[in-house]
Parts: C-alpha cells; structure tokens; sequence
C-alpha cells in the first residue's frame, strides 16, 4: 500500500485535462484501458488523481500512434462516388 504522498505530485483530471491538451474523454478512455496510471487516496468510488509523472510519458497532447492515424488518412476528396439520386437529376 502506498503512503501518503504530496498532494502537489498529483493532478485532478480536470489539471491534467488542463496540462495536456487531452479531452476529458480521452482521458478517461486511457484511465479505463490502463495507459494512464491513478491513485485513490480514499478507496474505490472516491476521487481519482493522476501522478505528476504521468505527465512525462508522452501525454502533452496526443500519441504517435493517434497523430499517425490522423494523418495516414485517405484522402476523400478524389473518391469516386455512385451516381447522383433521380430526385436531384435536372
């Protein structure tokens, strides 16, 4: 079991929404998947903080894999689409 530590080497999610650039979603999802790793000072249903370290493992904004993604996308502008509806022919 941890001891107490220093309330200033935690962040609130809020804080560390705040910090990273992050939305609160997307924290949530990596507080959920385990990437991101809390404290409990109280015990299950209590308040969830985040260790100021987790602030050094590449959270300032977003992950490689995410910006990899955002910009490996394929462009939809020159995708060829089905004919037009009747409704909207002249």
């Amino acid at each position: 079991m941890k001891s107490a530590q220093n309330s200033s080497s935690f962040f609130s999610i809020n804080e560390f929404v705040a910090k990273t650039g992050m939305s609160l979603s997307t924290v949530h999802r990596r507080i959920r998947g385990g990437d991101i790793q809390t404290y409990q000072p109280g015990g299950p249903k209590t308040r969830i903080l985040i260790p100021a370290e987790e602030l050094n493992t590449s959270y300032s904004h977003r992950s490689s894999t995410e910006s990899a993604l955002l910009y490996d996308r394929p462009q939809t502008a020159n995708k060829k689409r089905g004919p037009k509806p009747r409704w909207q022919n002249n």
